[in-house]
């Protein structure tokens, strides 16, 4: 199991200093700014794969006269 000690020596991903000498407020900006670019990663990731489930563009033709 890891501890608080071994956790604040672990670098942020986010800003590159280690976690043990963010204040709350760092902490929550850095977790923050890691967490938005997951999501937008991921995002990008499942509209790939759904494209291809994506029915074709509907073309109206002209009504005939």
């Amino acid at each position: 199991m890891i501890g608080s000690k071994q956790i604040d020596k672990i670098m942020c991903i986010a800003c590159q200093s280690l976690i043990g000498e963010h204040s709350k407020k760092n902490l929550g900006r850095c977790l923050f700014r890691v967490q938005g670019t997951m999501i937008a990663e991921g995002k990008s990731q499942v509209d790939e794969k759904m494209s291809k489930y994506k029915s074709p563009k509907f073309v109206p033709q002209e009504a005939s006269k």
